[in-house]
């Protein structure tokens, strides 16, 4: 993996890592935040916001940004400060400044190999406290996307679940669950935007959702390891995917932990990005690319 620091859009301090013909940039002047993603010269097929859209203080800019789950008001909590940057064994590592309430830290770790990255999300305790709630890795990408996960239980007892949201933060919006961007297929649950607010989960028992981009030319996969027996908030769904006009997110959780003062939890996912577009049709295809 190469890294060279760069310049991207109005930020003055960026990581650009580039393996095999995929290309991340990285801010670090708050987040952290990976805010781009491409694959041979296509277009970014992660969103962007320069800072309009927020809460408070805090700002979503967009791309992959992680939080603790449960979401509460302290998800909000601004992140607008620079981080802290080090290179280590071929890996970026960029560090947060300790959040001043809660005492936890987040940090970032993304090395490469063969065109596939590896992106550690991490939850650092450095208070006196302990800390309850599961690391939340969540990806804005575009919203001219779709974006497809298995949504079944593998092997001989076979199930299908879906969870929709059809209301939180005091019922101000909700997901319509007839709504004809949730496409479930036998196999996988397709969303096909409309530009509706809506939200839906799934257990995540194969570990991986991903989305195909066809004005980039693009197939996006994120993996991670869904721990069997854990415990996994929001009714169990490990895997997450909201929707708005401007964006959609994909979204994966580690289990719900406790963290000790001095420790941290860590969720990886494997990201793979490459040119042509998934067959949204053909499952098995999917799944031999990902092994």
């Amino acid at each position: 993996m190469h890294i060279d620091l760069t310049t991207w859009g109005a930020w003055q301090r960026a990581y650009r890592l580039t393996d095999a013909n995929v290309e991340m940039i990285v801010v670090t002047e708050s987040g952290p935040r990976i805010v781009s993603l491409r694959v041979n010269d296509q277009p970014n097929v992660l969103f962007h916001d320069p800072g309009a859209i927020g809460r408070g203080e805090w700002r979503i800019y967009g791309g992959h940004r992680i939080w603790m789950a449960p979401e509460t008001e302290a998800s909000y909590a601004p992140d607008n400060q620079p981080c802290t940057v080090a290179i280590d064994d071929d890996a970026l590592v960029i560090e947060a400044p300790v959040d001043p309430l809660s005492k936890l830290q987040k940090v970032l770790v993304i090395s490469a190999e063969d065109g596939v990255f590896f992106v550690r999300n991490i939850i650092r305790n450095t208070g006196v406290m302990l800390a309850t709630g599961a690391v939340w890795a969540l990806t804005c990408v575009r919203p001219d996307a779709k974006v497809f996960f298995p949504w079944g239980r593998p092997g001989n007892w076979r199930m299908k679940k879906i969870c929709y949201w059809t209301s939180w933060c005091g019922g101000a919006q909700g997901s319509k669950v007839q709504s004809p961007q949730w496409q479930p297929t036998d196999e996988l649950f397709i969303i096909d935007p409309t530009g509706e607010v809506g939200k839906v989960g799934t257990n995540g028992e194969e570990g991986w959702l991903g989305a195909i981009f066809p004005a980039a030319n693009t197939t996006f996969y994120k993996q991670f390891v869904r721990q069997e027996g854990a415990s996994y908030l929001d009714d169990g769904c490990a895997i997450q995917s909201y929707t708005c006009k401007e964006f959609i997110e994909m979204e994966t959780l580690s289990p719900c932990a406790v963290i000790n003062p001095g420790e941290e939890l860590v969720h990886e996912e494997i990201w793979r990005a490459r040119a042509g577009l998934a067959d949204l049709a053909n499952p098995a295809a999917m799944r031999a690319e990902l092994e």
